[in-house]
């Protein structure tokens, strides 16, 4: 148990490691493209590369909710309604996230999805967990740094030259996203004790992607952003 305890808490180091990425590769695409890129269009084409590794959990899902034993049947409708529930947390972060850090830098949209870290822990209180001193005293050290680069923001546009005028606009939204994504940590460390990841992920991958499939629709017919995918080259 212990060692199953050890590797959990070392796959989880990896998740701050890889999204750490995730923000300057985003802004990146944004910046130095030589195309125009909307943020609709690529959270469209991020969850449909996504989906693809998920795709044979995704059928086997399906499969098992169409199935004739009312055990196997019941189970798989239970995952598919939790995955629901995780695609609309995901989708509503991802979405906030990416439309932040077209009006911010990534430095100030990381900083600020660090109040994720400020978020979780309260909202576990909120559902009844208990929380360390140590966590919360770790909190207070992230909130501090989100206050600074927050001020940041408000005052003068920040040191960064390119720090958009509407900083402060990406900001709130990458603070909505960070909401979100602790919404989704607090679900989903619940239904993961209940149903196997893959079968989780399949059908919350499928969720998002139709979700910002409506997204790139609306953009398109409201004319509201570049719909193109020319930066894909």
């Amino acid at each position: 148990e212990e060692a199953d305890t050890n590797g959990a808490k070392l796959l989880l180091l990896c998740v701050p490691l890889l999204w750490a990425t995730y923000a300057p590769s985003i802004r990146f695409v944004f910046t130095a493209s030589d195309t125009e890129v909307g943020s609709a269009t690529l959270s469209l084409v991020r969850m449909f590369l996504a989906q693809l590794p998920f795709l044979p959990a995704l059928a086997s899902t399906i499969e098992r909710s169409k199935s004739d034993c009312g055990e196997t049947k019941g189970d798989a409708d239970r995952a598919i309604r939790a995955a629901l529930e995780l695609g609309l947390w995901n989708a509503a972060a991802t979405g906030f996230q990416a439309w932040g850090l077209e009006h911010t830098s990534s430095t100030h949209s990381g900083f600020m999805m660090g109040t994720v870290n400020i978020l979780v822990p309260t909202l576990a209180v909120l559902q009844g967990d208990k929380v360390s001193r140590q966590t919360w005293a770790a909190c207070l050290v992230t909130f501090i740094g989100v206050l600074v680069i927050g001020l940041d923001s408000v005052v003068g546009g920040g040191l960064n030259e390119n720090v958009s005028p509407d900083a402060l606009r990406g900001d709130v939204s990458a603070f909505a996203s960070a909401l979100c994504y602790a919404g989704l940590t607090i679900r989903a460390s619940n239904y993961a004790k209940e149903f196997s990841p893959e079968e989780l992920m399949g059908t919350k991958t499928l969720v998002m992607l139709a979700f910002m499939l409506c997204w790139y629709c609306q953009t398109t017919l409201s004319g509201s952003e570049d719909v193109s995918f020319a930066f894909l080259t």
